[in-house]
């Protein structure tokens, strides 16, 4: 198979050639192939547990699904990274993320400030055919600036990621590596946009309320169907209790 070393990423108004809902499953399945898909380990004393934050996050990269110039609608198709760059103090960090479902998630030290600096991940561009995508944020610009809960489970959000050149209005080959990463409930909200309902249900629990919360209540939800036992399980059933009591 063909492997094309490329950094960029494809604005959400740009013309594709193919059909983007029959590679669909393909991107999904190589994001799949190169991050971890494993049980994601649990701490198993009260010092492991103090060591140690589970942090999820949800990144897409918008698609067109069909070819309607007057009302296209968009696919959010899931970024899931083979490697991951953070920068912290004093240095920098690079880690494999777990793969669940389409989410990131990420073992990390709960005492430390993270901002992501670079994420690597993988696209179906045709037959025989895989991109090496390669993100770069600067961490002044990055919304995925976050701090670790000893022992506990904390989601970050949805984040749309654009090429930041095109959203300037800059030719992308000037600097084609930089990404724009954005509140993807944010871009999910614009009226200039109309979104598949499938993308909707895969990251809220509620698709008629597209916020942070229905959103942390799907990415609960998830992590109780994908870890079969053990702390973070325990640690989710008691979370998402917490949290849909909060709306009775």
């Amino acid at each position: 198979m063909k492997v094309m070393e490329t950094s960029r990423l494809y604005s959400p108004l740009r013309y594709v050639s193919f059909p983007v809902l029959s590679l669909i499953c393909s991107w999904v399945f190589v994001s799949h192939c190169f991050a971890s898909s494993a049980k994601i380990p649990n701490p198993n004393t009260d010092q492991e547990k103090s060591e140690l934050s589970f942090i999820g996050f949800y990144l897409y990269s918008p698609r067109p699904t069909n070819y309607s110039f007057s009302e296209p609608a968009y696919y959010g198709v899931p970024i899931q990274g083979r490697s991951v760059l953070l920068e912290t103090k004093p240095g920098k960090e690079e880690i494999t993320p777990y793969s669940l479902d389409h989410y990131n998630v990420l073992i990390l030290q709960p005492n430390k400030e993270y901002s992501l600096h670079q994420l690597e991940w993988a696209e179906i561009c045709g037959d025989r055919c895989i991109l090496k995508r390669n993100l770069k944020v600067d961490p002044a610009d990055s919304v995925l600036n976050f701090k670790g809960k000893p022992g506990e489970i904390v989601f970050l959000g949805v984040f749309q990621v654009t090429d930041k050149n095109t959203k300037n209005n800059k030719s992308s080959s000037q600097d084609p590596s930089i990404a724009f990463l954005e509140d993807g409930f944010k871009a999910l909200a614009n009226p200039k946009f109309r979104w598949d309902p499938e993308f909707k249900r895969k990251i809220s629990d509620n698709t008629e309320e597209i916020s942070f919360r229905s959103a942390e209540i799907r990415f609960l939800k998830t992590i109780l169907q994908e870890q079969p036992d053990g702390y973070w399980k325990e640690k989710a059933e008691n979370q998402l209790k917490l949290l849909t009591q909060e709306k009775n």
